[in-house]
């Protein structure tokens, strides 16, 4: 039994097929809409038989009864729009601007038989005869197609003739009149230039004139003139300033703009090339008025009456984005954006090893019962916490620091050797909080610059690189040290990045954003070090923070605290699970604000640049070496030995730091090794 085809009208076969048809060798069994303006026709041959019966349908010509349809069956797609009274305004316009129209005119009149006389007029392309018949007069077919196109169902005729009294279309020199699905012979007029369109309506049910005034209000069309019974409508509803954007398909992206000066309105507008398309509701509490603009083919995101978004992603990402709006309507509407935006990568999104943390657990940090607190420096006591073995600390020291040795120092986010210590004396719960936290400690944040000021210019010296000076480094590293010690608290070792935001409202702010040239989502940490205020067309710049202002710190180090309850919770806003997380945060960072203390004071050490001379004098030799001998028990490589041996030798090369790790590695004593190596 010979199989069905299936052939669209864009085949070079197509034509061919439809004739075989014609002739009675097969006949189309199905026609569906493949794209805009494609069908698709399913072809079954004669002769199939089953069961001894014959199930081919009869020639044509002995087909001269049709499936009659009764006008309520025309009046369907009237349920099946939200508001349909406005919705056949939009039909008509998106027709006209797709045709290329400049002057649109809108009219509504009562007839004398009481009756009403709705029409939209435009000086658009207009259509020919075969587009005329084969097309708008043709359920599911379109003429429309193009990337330019607002349409592209083939749905407009559905609503724009179908249901109402009667109908006239006239386009260029044709015009065709008719009654629900039937019409007369298209006839030859005189040409007017675009197209006409003319229904009759019940009086009891019809739309209105002040249906089409507000909808070409809702509309972004300044290069359209739009006439509504010979009164100038303006279509000038501009958007307003971007604060989100969101994407669909690979070439339909979505943007949010927000114009707080606008009347409020508790619907956000969808639209699609300026053409108000459907509102989503957003409630009562946005100071101004929201519009989504569609970027790309509204035909592969949108419903086919254009009333909602056919594209899940769409719709999950903007029903979030209600969500946000419900829970903090400041935060929702604030403008991500960054006049410039510049990432400085360490090495690239570097990722944990499993290795390094084999290497670090290997060494066997065990917990111990923490000593009592020192009440008189202001140690508090924390329940159930325990510590890490000094000796333990020291070899855990070295071997992250010599899994770093490699890496950029003038980023200023490498963790430095006194940072180690100082993170490993907050108290843990449990070997998984150890195992975090030496995750953690291995790695080396990203550095994200975001300027969302205009007028005013980074300075130099607050960018990493060669040029950065001195104090903003430390203050970078400590920003990233502040972050980093709060994840560590919270059992955390996600990767993150650190970097500055120079704005005028905030003075750390949490983004979640995907990266261009790794092609992922990175979560960024930022602080906004400045405290920044217009004056005019100036911009005056004070320091946010002192390091030597213990108060300034602690407002640091709360933000850290702020930035990170956003990270561990997923959360942009302000909502129930942000403050859950921010609440835990709190509770365990309240003890340990003499490590906070130390840490900035450990950071401001590491920047004067060698470990030794940070120390304040010539190294510990036997305590070094004890501890480069524990990293090669570790696990650690002569190379990463030799390289920490390095750190605590100022001018030791590469060669004689490797010879001791070798000899410690073949069994030497740390003792012996010290008095070869005391004078140096």
């Amino acid at each position: 039994m010979a199989a069905s085809y299936v052939l669209r009208d864009d085949d070079p076969r197509f034509v061919l097929a439809l004739a075989d048809a014609a002739a009675g060798g097969s006949v189309v069994v199905r026609e569906r809409q493949a794209a805009p303006g494609v069908r698709e026709l399913t072809f079954a041959p004669f002769g199939a038989a089953e069961g001894g019966r014959a199930r081919n349908p009869p020639p044509p010509e002995e087909m001269t009864r049709r499936v009659s349809m009764g006008r309520e069956f025309f009046r369907t797609p009237l349920k099946t729009y939200r508001d349909w009274q406005t919705a056949w305004w939009r039909e008509a316009i998106q027709n006209a601007v797709d045709a290329g129209a400049r002057m649109v005119s809108l009219a509504v009149s009562p007839e004398a038989d009481g009756s009403v006389r709705v029409s939209a007029e435009d000086d658009g392309g207009g259509m020919d005869l075969d587009t005329l018949i084969g097309r708008f007069l043709a359920l599911g077919g379109t003429g429309k197609g193009e990337a330019g196109s607002v349409g592209g169902f083939g749905k407009a005729k559905e609503l724009l003739i179908l249901p109402w009294i009667g109908w006239e279309v006239w386009t260029r020199d044709v015009v065709v009149r008719g009654a629900g699905g039937d019409y007369a012979e298209p006839e030859r007029v005189q040409a007017v230039p675009g197209t006409r369109i003319t229904v009759w309506m019940d009086s009891e049910e019809c739309t209105t004139a002040a249906h089409a005034q507000a909808y070409v209000r809702r509309c972004h069309l300044p290069h359209v003139r739009f006439e509504v019974n010979s009164e100038l409508v303006l279509a000038a509803s501009a958007p307003g300033e971007v604060v989100r954007e969101f994407q669909a398909a690979a070439d339909v992206s979505l943007t949010v703009h927000h114009d707080p000066a606008a009347e409020p309105a508790e619907y956000m507008a969808v639209r699609a090339a300026g053409l108000h398309m459907f509102g989503e509701y957003v409630g009562d509490k946005i100071p101004g008025r929201l519009v989504c603009e569609l970027h790309g083919r509204s035909y592969d995101v949108l419903t086919d009456n254009r009333d909602g978004f056919a594209d899940w992603r769409l719709r999950q990402q903007v029903g979030e984005f209600g969500r946000e709006i419900a829970v903090d309507v400041l935060t929702a509407l604030r403008v991500k954006k960054g006049l410039t935006k510049t990432v400085y990568r360490n090495r690239g999104l570097l990722e944990v090893r499993d290795e390094l943390a084999w290497r670090l657990l290997s060494s066997a940090p065990t917990l111990r019962p923490r000593a009592k607190p020192d009440k008189e420096a202001g140690e508090a006591e924390e329940l159930d916490a325990q510590t890490l073995d000094p000796a333990a600390v020291r070899t855990m020291v070295g071997i992250v620091q010599a899994a770093a040795g490699g890496r950029d120092e003038s980023m200023a986010t490498i963790v430095p050797p006194e940072a180690v210590a100082v993170h490993l004396e907050q108290g843990f719960r449990s070997q998984a909080e150890v195992e975090a936290a030496l995750r953690a400690l291995a790695w080396a944040p990203d550095v994200y610059v975001v300027n969302e000021v205009e007028g005013f210019r980074p300075p130099a010296s607050w960018i990493p690189g060669p040029k950065m000076g001195r104090g903003p480094a430390r203050l970078l590293r400590l920003w990233a040290e502040f972050c980093r010690m709060v994840l560590i608290g919270m059992g955390e070792h996600r990767p993150f990045g650190v970097g500055w935001v120079f704005s005028l409202d905030i003075s750390g702010e949490y983004r979640a954003e995907r990266m261009q040239d790794i092609d992922e989502t990175q979560d960024w940490l930022l602080y906004n070090p400045f405290v920044l205020d217009r004056r005019g067309p100036k911009v005056e710049v004070r320091p946010r923070v002192r390091l030597s202002d213990e108060e300034t710190v602690a407002r640091m180090f709360a933000t850290a605290m702020h930035e990170v309850a956003h990270l561990i919770s997923w959360e942009g806003g302000h909502n129930e699970l942000y403050a859950q997380a921010l609440t835990k945060i709190a509770g365990v960072m309240a003890p340990r604000w003499t490590i906070v203390r130390k840490l900035r004071t450990a950071v401001g050490r590491a920047q004067a640049g060698d470990p030794a001379e940070a120390r304040g004098g010539a190294p510990d030799v036997h305590g070094l070496l004890s501890d480069a001998r524990r990293m090669l028990d570790g696990g650690a490589s002569i190379h990463e030995t030799g390289l920490f041996i390095r750190r605590g030798f100022r001018g030791m090369s590469p060669s004689v730091a490797a010879r001791l790790a070798s000899e410690l590695q073949a069994g030497a004593h740390p003792g012996k090794l010290a008095a070869s190596v005391r004078g140096w």
